[in-house]
């Protein structure tokens, strides 16, 4: 407290009323030196007693101002530990982690600039901010880590997550372009912040991120081409117009995907030579615009099941489409039931050809009507088409007009090209895709004899499904006309079902092959067992033991084979023919390898007859095959076992010097008597024994005693030399 002048108390004081005169006072020198000293101290007292009341203030200001700053950092910090709690940015992953970082970061910011605003002093703002920085400091390079490894991660899995689309095609809609550009925009942006990470420059940044776009689409591509190549190109297109791929991506990845989609090209581009092909070589009374082309089943018959091009009520234009062929022919018979019906009875009352046809094949619909008329009453057997006939009750006849209408149509086998004309044709259609396939890829060396060899291949398993369909009709024709008797189609026709469907279904080939079977029932059909038959039965049969495979292939309907067999005949090499495709033998009860062993112990009998044993295919070489495979087949049947090397020169030599059946040699007569004049009695000629070359002889000698130990005798040398050194049909001898 201040002392108080005149006041009353301890720290008060008084002072002396009157004037004092100085100069009527008398002062001690030493005692005011002293005075004046005791009040100088007293002031220094007084000043520290101030100074460290002030420093005592200072110092409780500065123990508030920290507390103030420790407070505020322990708010700063429980922000901060936001980032560790559920939801909060250390918790997720990817990119919503990397869509939380920048929110992040402005939340800590904001509650730092919020604290400093609320300091109270100078020295709590300063201290309270170099603690914040320091601990932002901190933070974020705790954010920035994290983010790094989002953002990396992001991209990362941005990238490799394309490439499993190979084995997943789930996993991104090719269909979809803004679904795939999402996916290549989704690279880019994780492209982006990875190059912000890196601290990359500008242009860096850019070829960087052009990179991993490009890189992307790649990955998309490749990925869509195991899906679908086409789809895959569709997205290249996309891509490029869009400018995701760089010049090196555009030519690497363009190339592998042309290579992708070339074989559905290829495949493309043989059936369109195909299609031009069958659209070109159309004919018959079916439009070309109505006809789809041929499958492989279909080829050779009516592909819309359609025989006689029938209409729907009231068209104009275009055709019918049934079902089977059995409904197509029940719908032809219908119709011309109908218009052959009387009124009364719900039909059209016409009654004669003449008018039935009019009114199925008018002059208006681009038909020659009259020769229409004349053709079919010539072919059914009607002698005035003007005529009444009985279409109702008649089914003969039905069936021939029916018949006849079908072949007026074109639906006889002809109007569509076979495999069989495919075949004839294949080099030129060969050659058509491969100047197709090399003018469509030429950066492809290899494109036009992938496309040729397409083309083969369709054509062959057309072929071949072809011959099967063609050999099932063919069998169930035939199994008909023989259980029938049948001697004309209509009647096969006329029976319907399955056999009417066959007969349709034959090749041009196979029916007039059918036709003459069907001449052999006719009443009085010569059917007998002649020289000409038999020689052609037997080189068929001999070509069956020598080239099974040839043999297989031959048309046994073709009309100038099966008009030179008979019935029997021709159904033993059809047999054989069956066989083959079980077993691979035409043999019958003998093995190939009892026949060829059969054939070799007389070969050089065959030769001396002037045969060519070293042709297979020879027809006089098959001829005497196939008749010695019948002999020796009999003679198994009637001793029960095969003939020894005795006996089978024995047959051989009937047959070359007598011929077969008592025909006196019709193919090699006086040949065989070159050797074998007559028999001694080992079998062997004993004249020709001694025609064996001494030097020949000499060496069979030897190698027989070094063999077994002995000489041969006369029978076995003369065995050897036939089997493995007689001269050949051209005079060379056979080498040991």
């Amino acid at each position: 407290m201040p002392f108080v002048p005149g006041g009353s108390g301890p720290d008060s004081y008084s002072i002396p009323t009157g004037a004092i005169d100085a100069r009527q006072v008398s002062l001690d020198p030493s005692a005011g030196a002293q005075g004046v000293q005791a009040l100088v101290g007293l002031g220094d007292k007084m000043q520290q007693a101030q100074q460290q009341t002030s420093d005592t203030v200072i110092q409780l200001q500065q123990m508030k101002d920290q507390a103030d700053v420790a407070n505020k950092v322990d708010q700063y910090q429980k922000a901060a530990n936001a980032n560790y709690a559920p939801g909060g940015l250390f918790t997720l992953q990817g990119k919503n982690a990397i869509d939380a970082y920048p929110q992040a970061m402005k939340n800590l910011e904001d509650t730092r600039q919020s604290l400093l605003a609320g300091a109270g002093s100078p020295y709590e703002r300063a201290a309270l901010e170099e603690s914040l920085n320091e601990q932002q400091r901190m933070e974020y390079r705790t954010m920035d880590m994290f983010y790094g490894d989002q953002v990396r991660k992001y991209h990362d899995e941005s990238l490799t997550a394309l490439s499993d689309t190979a084995a997943n095609t789930g996993a991104l809609n090719w269909n979809n372009p803004q679904a795939v550009q999402t996916a290549v925009d989704t690279a880019t942006h994780a492209a982006t912040l990875q190059a912000q990470v890196q601290g990359l420059s500008s242009v860096a940044s850019q070829d960087y991120i052009l990179q991993t776009r490009s890189k992307t689409a790649a990955q998309i591509l490749d990925a869509a081409m195991v899906h679908d190549p086409n789809t895959a190109m569709g997205l290249y297109n996309q891509f490029m117009k869009a400018g995701d791929l760089d010049a090196a991506t555009s030519a690497e990845v363009g190339a592998r995907l042309r290579r992708a989609t070339m074989p559905g090209a290829i495949n493309s581009i043989s059936n369109t030579v195909l299609s031009n092909f069958n659209a070109q070589n159309t004919t018959g009374g079916m439009d070309s615009a109505s006809m789809t082309p041929p499958t492989s089943a279909q080829a050779g018959s009516n592909p819309i099941n359609n025989p006689g091009n029938l209409r729907a009520v009231g068209a104009t234009s275009g055709f019918m489409q049934y079902p089977t062929m059995q409904d197509g022919l029940d719908a032809l018979q219908n119709d011309l039931v109908t218009k052959n019906k009387p009124t009364a009875d719900g039909g059209d009352g016409l009654s004669s050809l003449a008018q039935i046809i009019t009114k199925y094949a008018p002059p208006g619909d681009n038909n020659d009507t009259a020769s229409y008329i004349t053709q079919v009453a010539a072919a059914a057997g009607i002698k005035d088409p003007n005529a009444p006939i009985d279409l109702v009750d008649d089914k003969e006849l039905r069936a021939k007009v029916m018949s006849a209408i079908i072949q007026r149509e074109g639906d006889m086998p002809g109007n569509v090209p076979t495999p069989d004309d495919l075949m004839e044709n294949l080099p030129q259609l060969q050659q058509q895709a491969r100047q197709l396939a090399e003018q469509q890829y030429p950066d492809q060396p290899d494109a036009g004899d992938l496309a040729a060899d397409k083309v083969y291949s369709q054509v062959l398993l057309t072929k071949n499904a072809y011959d099967t369909q063609q050999k099932g009709s063919l069998d169930t024709v035939i199994n008909t006309i023989d259980a029938n008797k049948i001697t004309d189609p209509s009647q096969l026709l006329q029976l319907g079902g399955t056999p009417a469907t066959a007969w349709l279904d034959l090749s041009p080939q196979y029916q007039q092959g059918a036709l003459a079977l069907m001449k052999k029932n006719v009443p009085g059909a010569d059917d007998s067992w002649t020289p000409q038959r038999a020689q052609t039965y037997y080189t068929l049969l001999g070509q069956a033991v020598t080239n099974p495979t040839a043999f297989a292939k031959v048309n046994l309907m073709d009309p100038t084979i099966i008009g030179n067999l008979t019935h029997n005949m021709l159904s033993d090499l059809m047999d054989r023919q069956a066989s083959i495709g079980k077993s691979g033998s035409a043999a019958h009860g003998l093995m190939p390898d009892q026949i060829n062993s059969a054939i070799a112990w007389v070969k050089p009998m065959i030769a001396g007859a002037a045969i060519n044993v070293k042709n297979p295919d020879d027809p006089n070489y098959q001829q005497f095959v196939g008749a010695y495979a019948q002999d020796i087949q009999s003679y198994v049947d009637k001793n029960g076992k095969i003939p020894d090397a005795v006996d089978q020169q024995k047959i051989a030599q009937r047959l070359l010097v007598q011929g077969y059946s008592g025909t006196g040699g019709l193919f090699f007569g006086a040949k065989g008597e070159r050797l074998y004049q007559a028999e001694g009695p080992s079998g062997i000629d004993p004249a020709f024994s001694a025609k064996i070359p001494s030097a020949a002889l000499a060496q069979i000698n030897a190698a027989y005693q070094k063999a077994t130990g002995k000489p041969p005798d006369l029978k076995t040398a003369t065995a050897i030399y036939l089997q493995q050194m007689a001269p050949d049909a051209n005079g060379q001898e056979a080498q040991q």
